[in-house]
């Protein structure tokens, strides 16, 4: 999990990583910064997982291209935990993680721009507090109402597994009773100009 909570504060250790590495830090001083200020705290078991209230351990991993992450010290799993590792598995194999990131953050933006009046709690999929077999990008619900919407951005999608990776997708949201939203990347759109009608495969 790359998030934790720090005396009432959401920390994501992996935001912490790539805002410092934006800045051309190499990772060794990275991990230097980063044990200077949490390493202590993280002895003394005060970050906390978001979903179970257990403590958690800062993983700091040397190997150039690992995210960061906690991990809960007696090798628990809540739903937490096991979301976030079926997330990062299932991009790491079918999608481009950079592209990702950075159409996430613009969509967390959009997202907040749109909605944050409505009163609307915008959180990444993985924090859903019951494991899923297919996790969203971002869930978003709503005060005064049961509806939680799943939103998906997809940067890629595996030649010939796309169809099959969707419908199971939406059954399994149908399942939890959430309402999908899908957006795929334009590169993986084919368009004809004269209908202006698309199609997801590859052009």
């Amino acid at each position: 999990m790359e998030e934790a909570l720090l005396h009432g504060e959401f920390i994501n250790i992996e935001t912490k990583r790539l805002e410092l590495e934006s800045e051309n830090i190499r990772r060794d001083d990275i991990i230097n910064q980063l044990n200077k200020r949490y390493r202590a705290l993280s002895k003394k078991k005060a970050f906390t997982c978001r979903c179970c209230d257990e403590p958690v351990n800062l993983n700091l991993t040397k190997e150039e291209g690992r995210p960061f992450y906690f991990k809960h010290y007696d090798g628990k799993k809540c739903s937490y935990s096991e979301n976030s590792k079926t997330y990062e598995t299932l991009v790491s194999l079918h999608q481009d993680k950079k592209k990702k990131d950075i159409g996430l953050t613009v969509f967390r933006e959009v997202l907040e721009g749109q909605l944050k009046q409505l009163g609307a709690v915008i959180e990444r999929g993985y924090f859903y507090k019951k494991k899923l077999s297919f996790i969203p990008d971002f869930t978003v619900s709503f005060p005064f109402s049961e509806e939680v919407w799943a939103i998906d951005y997809y940067t890629s999608i595996t030649e010939g597994s796309y169809t099959q990776n969707i419908e199971k997708r939406l059954k399994t949201y149908n399942r939890e009773g959430f309402k999908a939203f899908s957006f795929v990347d334009d590169f993986w759109l084919a368009i004809d100009p004269e209908t202006n009608k698309g199609t997801l495969l590859t052009a």
